[in-house]
């Protein structure tokens, strides 16, 4: 049964214009939060595993993160990956990703890799905060792919991946990688005070998407 259109106002609704002509469908991908300092805590660990190094046994972290307040307050950060493999920093000594994000966390001390895990555990349950910087990276999946099938001589992109070095799939990354930081993307082709979270390629005509990183772990006492 049709609804009796005079029970309503005819009045016209402001700005309802502009918003018809201004409408976008949604995204397939929700938008990424701004760039900047935030405050996370661990909503899931995918997966934690051992990697065996020259150095001995060390393992490696897939974990969703979580903002806590502001303006992304609530959105989800997947896909983080962390290990505990040491590296020599320009200003800091040594460090590693997962040891940045256990001290950012108020943790004092850790001595071996069930420790490390332990930790993780305990942030997970008891959503544990810490602070940290992101940024947005811009990769073209194509680019990275070619690149990896030319680097291993293999003809698919599955098998060039599996038989990979990590060498080889540090430098097919880095082909892909056409924007480093959020300031290199381009405009929003309708809001021009936005950045466009994806743009074409101009190696290959491919789809250049933007993703989230932590770029920085941030120690209690640097927090303001």
């Amino acid at each position: 049964m049709p609804i009796d259109t005079s029970l309503f106002s005819s009045a016209p609704i402001e700005g309802l214009e502009e918003d018809c002509e201004n409408w976008l469908p949604a995204s397939e991908f929700p938008p990424l939060p701004a760039p900047g300092i935030q405050k996370f805590y661990i909503t899931n660990i995918r997966e934690v595993k051992a990697t065996d190094t020259p150095d001995g046994q060390r393992i490696a972290a897939i974990l969703d993160y979580k903002i806590e307040g502001g303006a992304d307050d609530d959105k989800v950060i997947t896909f983080q990956r962390l290990n505990n493999i040491s590296y020599m920093s320009k200003d800091r000594g040594r460090s590693s990703g997962l040891l940045d994000l256990v001290k950012s966390a108020g943790y004092k001390k850790v001595k071996d890799n069930a420790q490390f895990v332990s930790i993780l555990n305990e942030m997970e349950e008891k959503a544990v905060t810490f602070q940290a910087q992101g940024d947005w990276q811009g990769q073209c999946m194509g680019c990275n792919r070619k690149k990896l099938r030319e680097l291993t001589g293999m003809p698919s992109d599955e098998v060039a991946k599996a038989s990979s070095t990590v060498a080889q799939r540090k430098e097919s990354w880095a082909s892909g990688e056409k924007a480093r930081h959020y300031r290199d993307f381009p405009p929003h082709p309708r809001f021009p005070t936005m950045k466009a979270e994806n743009f074409m390629c101009t190696t290959c005509g491919g789809e250049v998407r933007a993703q989230y990183k932590i770029v920085r772990y941030i120690e209690p006492s640097q927090v303001q």
